[in-house]
């Protein structure tokens, strides 16, 4: 078995050490695999033994090594290394560039590594899978007039609230109703059939016409890569790091195929008939970074414009009048394609959740990884619901008054699926419609 294969390029520079312990409870640190490069003729305990990975990044806890230069109490480090999700693998039709319906297709799974806890001691998991989905838990937490603070696993995290006067569910901003700057000749964020979210479970079908699926021609097939927005005639807004692989290769266009207007993604009896377009240009944002997640934000522009109807329009963008907002405590909704659980294979259908929206300094708390202005996190403490595997680049929306929905978040990155105390990171759409703007004709 190739190791370069599992673990990515050993051949990196020195990772910074942090204690851990090893599979036997011993106390290590996690840096480069050089340091006990013996591990590499024990495949089960290597792999038991990544203390971090950062795509193709990793650390290994390596036994018996201890710091000369300084003497410190160890803490618990609860901190977690951020994981971009990866996509589930379909094997579909041969690739088309013309525009068609979908057909029946027979799907396979294929899974990696989300980010790996760095505490002391370490308690290891299962490390089977990728990707970033959905609970069926349908219990939704209260939001209270007042902020709490709850205790999880001996951490506490301050619980956010939005004041008295909003709806947690409902964007209070007048400018929220005029979010068709970018769509203007229809008007945008009209949810189709039943709009109401209570929980995370499968959507109705066209309630979300906005919603795109991105699937990636390459040589294992056609397979469904991440999720997008619709946000005009011609304009897919999706995440930077669905455009690339882990080693930073950028996909050409021609490998890209986005379908609108869908729900299940391979049946053919849910009544939809959905629009498949190729791609003209794919345009990540100039500064995003692999490492750290930073601008993870892109469009696709496709190669004919989209006609609208009852199954297929554009979600709202904000204007600019939202980015004082830091909508703390208000409820987000994510829809996608991911799997169902931590390492599970993807249903198919269309799924949706509603979170509460973290304030970025608690967040920032919970992940190794800075959260800066252009990050948003969302979840429930208590965890048990969250964008998944395969969700990358599906849009977070949040509704107002008159029911028009606009696009807030892109899913970026997580901690494995619905951990309680860890909630989903998100691109924060609001810092960057200057860019979204630029690169829209």
């Amino acid at each position: 078995m190739d190791v370069v294969g599992l673990f990515g390029d050993i051949g990196l520079p020195a990772l910074t050490i942090n204690h851990c312990r090893t599979p036997d409870g011993l106390p290590g640190e996690c840096g480069d695999l050089s340091r006990c490069i013996y591990l590499i003729f024990d495949m089960v305990r290597l792999r038991r033994s990544v203390c971090f990975r950062n795509l193709f990044m990793v650390g290994i806890c390596c036994p018996g090594i201890t710091s000369t230069t300084t003497t410190e109490t160890i803490h618990p480090n609860t901190t977690l290394i951020p994981e971009t999700t990866v996509p589930t693998t379909v094997s579909t039709e041969a690739p088309t560039t013309k525009t068609t319906t979908a057909a029946t297709t027979t799907t396979t799974t294929t899974t990696t590594e989300r980010p790996i806890p760095t505490t002391v001691p370490i308690k290891r998991f299962n490390q089977k899978s990728t990707k970033k989905p959905f609970s069926t838990s349908t219990t939704i937490a209260n939001i209270t007039s007042k902020p709490t603070t709850t205790t999880i696993k001996g951490i506490e995290i301050f619980t956010p609230s939005p004041s008295p006067t909003e709806d947690p569910y409902i964007l209070a901003t007048e400018e929220s109703t005029q979010n068709f700057t970018y769509a203007s000749e229809f008007r945008c964020g009209t949810s189709g059939r039943d709009g109401r979210i209570v929980g995370g479970y499968e959507s109705n079908p066209g309630q979300w016409p906005w919603m795109a699926a991105i699937f990636l021609d390459s040589h294992r097939g056609r397979e469904y890569w991440c999720g997008g927005a619709l946000v005009g005639t011609w304009y897919i807004l999706t995440a930077a790091h669905c455009l690339s692989d882990q080693r930073g290769r950028k996909y050409r266009k021609e490998q890209l195929t986005v379908r609108l207007g869908d729900h299940h993604l391979f049946r053919t009896d849910d009544f939809m008939n959905p629009i498949e377009f190729k791609v003209s240009a794919a345009i990540p944002h100039p500064q995003f970074s692999r490492s750290g997640f930073y601008n993870d934000i892109a469009l696709l522009k496709l190669r004919q414009p989209v006609t609208y109807s009852e199954f297929i329009s554009p979600v709202c963008l904000p204007t600019p009048g939202l980015k004082a907002n830091t909508l703390v405590g208000y409820m987000g909704t994510v829809t996608g394609w991911g799997t169902l659980s931590y390492g599970g294979v993807g249903s198919g259908s269309l799924q949706q959740v509603t979170m509460p929206i973290w304030d970025n300094t608690d967040c920032n708390r919970r992940y190794f990884q800075p959260i800066t202005q252009g990050f948003m996190c969302a979840g429930f403490f208590e965890g048990g619901k969250d964008a998944c595997q395969g969700d990358s680049g599906s849009p977070m929306v949040i509704p107002d008054r008159t029911r028009h929905w606009t696009v807030v978040g892109v899913v970026s990155f997580g901690s494995k699926c619905a951990q309680p105390g860890y909630p989903g990171v998100y691109t924060r759409v609001t810092e960057y419609l200057d860019w979204i703007d630029e690169n829209m004709e």
